[in-house]
């Protein structure tokens, strides 16, 4: 189901706000419908609607995963048996330390064909959870691809306005590593919170304070004040670019050093590329791209290759085939 294709103007401008996030409010969606020229019992059925057919994957605070104790991160790439890929990728799927798995298409010189996104407080806790998984799944043959730098990372956006009906993004900023701010029990209390059990409601903040047993306006100073550091990175919704009719792929480029700088941002000046990592690989950067179909994917891959003069075995496109989880929850509380 091609959301801006359906059901006309309303979903399609739900869909143009609901990418930059929701507004920095108390009462979020009444801002956001009149942003829009809607009802807010339109715009929360629109949602609703959304959440039940799984076009939401889920809505709320997404967390800068470094507050809340998980300072090291790697991609973790397997070579697992066709017949076990399933198997394997739901067994990795319940670990509470892997946050997204794949399995992805192989290619050419790379036949790495599960991936796994393993967080934790160090890169040594990284190692130990990943021999675990190793040894749960009984397969040696894997890659951990540690992050050396975020280079990128930005919301995807479906619907491109013109430049003058466009204000500036309320996701339009890469995030921050770290805020460099320390948070409190009932700072990571109010986060778990938000992030899952955050309501449809013209006044949710309100909500989640009753539910917690706090007064509404403390809590909505300590959501500000861990918006201003960057503990929260934004309010808004994880939404599936399948079922909004988007085509998506994991790509890499193996690039000299020197020239990392220089392919960074060609990369990064392509809106459609959402994520951007420089890892510790022979093929050191890593990005993903969402687009209307495939064949813009090729295009924009082939538009990097060009600019970097890179032969075609330097450009790695990994479609994924199966999805076994993605979940960037963090539990603050441990």
């Amino acid at each position: 189901m091609d959301v801006t294709k359906r059901n006309g103007d309303i979903e399609h401008r739900v869909l143009a706000a609901l990418q930059d996030g929701l507004p920095r409010s108390r009462t979020p969606y009444s801002d956001m419908a009149r942003e829009i020229g809607i009802s807010v019992d339109d715009l929360l059925g629109v949602l609703g609607n959304w959440q039940r057919d799984g076009t939401i994957r889920r809505i709320g605070a997404i967390v800068n995963h470094f507050d809340v104790g998980l300072g090291d991160g790697a991609m973790v790439v397997w070579k697992v048996a066709a017949e076990r890929t399933a198997e394997v990728g739901a067994l990795f799927a319940g670990f509470p330390e892997v946050s997204h798995a794949y399995e992805r298409q192989t290619a050419p010189g790379w036949q790495y064909n599960l991936y796994a996104m393993v967080h934790g407080a160090t890169g040594e806790a990284v190692g130990r959870t990943v021999e675990r998984m190793s040894r749960a799944a009984r397969v040696s043959e894997y890659l951990i691809l540690a992050t050396r730098k975020e280079l990128k990372k930005v919301a995807p956006r479906y619907v491109q306005l013109p430049a003058a009906c466009r204000g500036e993004s309320r996701n339009s900023k890469s995030e921050v590593r770290s805020s460099c701010r320390s948070i409190d029990d009932l700072d990571r209390t109010i986060l778990d919170a938000l992030q899952f059990e955050f309501p449809l409601s013209e006044r949710p903040f309100d909500i989640v304070a009753e539910r917690l047993g706090l007064d509404a306006g403390l809590l909505w100073s300590r959501v500000e004040a861990m918006l201003d550091h960057g503990v929260i990175r934004r309010l808004g919704a994880s939404l599936d670019s399948r079922k909004l009719g988007f085509c998506s792929t994991l790509a890499a480029v193996r690039v000299k050093e020197d020239l990392v700088d220089r392919a960074a941002e060609i990369i990064g000046r392509h809106p459609e590329v959402t994520h951007s990592y420089l890892r510790d690989h022979e093929f050191n950067i890593w990005f993903t791209v969402i687009a209307a179909d495939t064949a813009k994917i090729e295009k924009l891959l082939d538009e990097v290759r060009t600019a970097l003069s890179l032969e075609a075995s330097d450009v790695l496109n990994l479609p994924m085939t199966r999805m076994f989880k993605l979940d960037a929850r963090f539990m603050a509380r441990r």
